[in-house]
């Protein structure tokens, strides 16, 4: 039988992570931080330039000693790719007048990777420093497919809801998100990250260093709305209130978010909400209700005309989450040989040092890792520990050799469609939930396309010795990781939606015409 394998990463993805992680990062901090900068004693607390400069130092060190990319033997240009990110933030540094500039000089150190798994931000006591100040035109507007459409406003905005916006100060939209929104920010080549960010160009940020880069706010945008009417818009920008900085606007992207559970909003359609998969206590109750509740209700989920599995917010966290799902909803023999199937070439290396070394004895005797996961752990520990001095990269065990001859046994319940939808902040164990769900036949995605992972995965976080910065560091690498269908490595929907209205009911709706297209034997949604 083929070793029962889930590759179990805790993430940090827009500065989120896992008790897990940051028990380990504590321990990390002490044992490797103060090698990487100069403390803040050495500094003068409000040189702003010369803090900028100290923590670019610091980056460097740490992604040149603690980086697995840095021996990676299938990516020779990562030294490159450091030595870019060194230079060009040094460069913007040089120039570093106010504190607001700080982080943008790390925001240019972390462009030069592109990856979620390799970044540089600013801490609390930065924020408390230069505290952050926001402002928007009075609307809201999100990439969705080719476009950007206005998605909510405030009232006296309330026509331009559900506009295009074309252009703004004759530059087309497309080229303006360029330049404001991913010129040190996200990766532009990956058309999740469009439906995810692209809004940035209407919320105007203190830190955004607009002067550092040549941009400026846009003034006058031409709008066209449903009925093809144009019209040019003059932008006031203002303040944004505090009802809209917080779930009201990040609910225009990612429309609702599905609690974790088990729901029947209509009959025969069943909702599995997964909107998190790095759960406090309160989650991890919810997931035991859940996993109780598929249990129950088997019988019923086996009549369903549809299940619709709501990933919506989901960024990241441990895949254990989304692997228990899929074994209640088709069966342990089944998932366990999809998985290994789907992975069956994958290996593992770790970079070995050690603040490495400190992460993972943590990880193997917490109290939250699975007993399954506790004896590869502990291999993966002991090999670290005997690994000769100097190697930079270990192999990690496996159980035993994938068995590729093994048959794959039939899925429970073959014949209920079943629809996953997601936003372009998927990523991380997010994509390893749509890698999960993606084995069962006939599955179809509903949403956004998922944001896309580099092979440097399982991340922690380290301060630089100012205090005013941490570090995402990554501390493996994925070697024959299979690819994703989409673009840039990506997961694309097969049903996009593409409206201004992200609601739930918005899905369900286009789930059940796309379930009774599929039984009349019509063109299905997006075919």
């Amino acid at each position: 039988m083929a070793s029962n394998r889930t590759h179990h990463e805790f993430a940090v993805t827009g500065v989120r992570q896992t008790g897990m992680a940051l028990a380990a990062a504590m321990i990390a901090w002490g044992m490797s931080a103060l090698a990487y900068a100069q403390q803040p004693d050495e500094i003068a607390v409000r040189d702003w330039r010369a803090l900028a400069i100290a923590d670019v130092e610091a980056a460097y060190a740490a992604f040149a000693q603690e980086h697995p990319g840095y021996y990676d033997p299938a990516n020779p240009g990562f030294r490159d790719q450091l030595e870019k990110a060194r230079s060009g933030a040094l460069a913007l540094a040089e120039r570093v007048s106010k504190p607001e500039d700080y982080s943008v000089v790390l925001d240019a150190f972390s462009s030069a990777f592109r990856d979620g798994h390799a970044v540089v931000f600013p801490t609390e006591a930065y924020s408390r420093e230069a505290p952050e100040t926001l402002r928007w035109p009075g609307f809201i507007a999100n990439w969705r497919g080719s476009k950007m459409l206005v998605t909510r406003s405030a009232s006296d905005h309330a026509r331009l809801v559900g506009a295009e916006v074309i252009s703004c100060d004759g530059q087309p939209i497309r080229d303006l998100v360029l330049r404001n929104v991913f010129s040190l920010r996200y990766r532009p080549d990956e058309p999740g990250q469009w439906w995810r960010r692209a809004h940035n160009l209407f919320l105007a940020s203190s830190h955004s260093g607009f002067d550092l880069i040549g941009a400026s706010l846009p003034a006058t945008c031409l709008l066209q709305q449903a009925n093809g009417k144009r019209i040019r818009h003059k932008l006031t920008w203002t303040d944004i209130p505090d009802e809209v900085s917080g779930s009201w606007y990040r609910e225009s992207f990612i429309g609702e978010t599905t609690p974790i559970g088990l729901s029947e909003p209509r009959p025969g359609l069943f909702l599995i909400g997964l909107p998190d998969f790095s759960p406090g206590a309160e989650g991890q109750a919810a997931y035991e209700v859940l996993f109780a509740d598929l249990a129950a209700r088997k019988d019923d989920l086996a009549g369903a005309r549809a299940i619709f599995i709501d990933m919506r917010g989901n960024n990241g966290g441990s895949s254990t989450w989304p692997r228990q799902v899929a074994e209640h909803l088709w069966g342990e023999p089944f998932m366990t040989a999809a998985m290994d199937a789907y992975h069956a070439d994958v290996r593992i290396l770790w970079r070995n040092t050690p603040a490495v070394r400190a992460v993972v004895d943590t990880y193997a005797n917490h109290p939250e890792i699975p007993e399954r996961f506790r004896k590869s752990l502990t291999k993966l520990s002991l090999a670290l520990a005997e690994a000769p001095d100097g190697t930079p990269l270990v192999l990690e065990p496996r159980d035993e050799e994938n068995d590729r001859s093994q048959e794959t046994p039939a899925p429970l319940m073959p014949h209920i469609p079943v629809y996953i939808a997601s936003d372009g902040s998927c990523a991380s164990s997010c994509n390893n939930g749509l890698d999960i769900f993606t084995r069962f036949p006939g599955a179809r995605l509903i949403g956004a396309p998922s944001s896309a992972d580099s092979t440097y995965l399982e991340v922690r976080v380290e301060p630089t010795g100012s205090g005013y910065a941490e570090m995402v560091l990554p501390m493996k690498i994925w070697v024959d990781r299979p690819a994703r269908p989409g673009p840039a490595d990506t997961y694309a929907p097969d049903i996009p939606v593409t409206s201004a209205d992200w609601s739930t009911k918005t899905f369900l709706d286009l789930i059940e015409r796309d379930v009774a297209a599929s039984q009349a034997k019509l063109p299905r949604i997006s075919d």
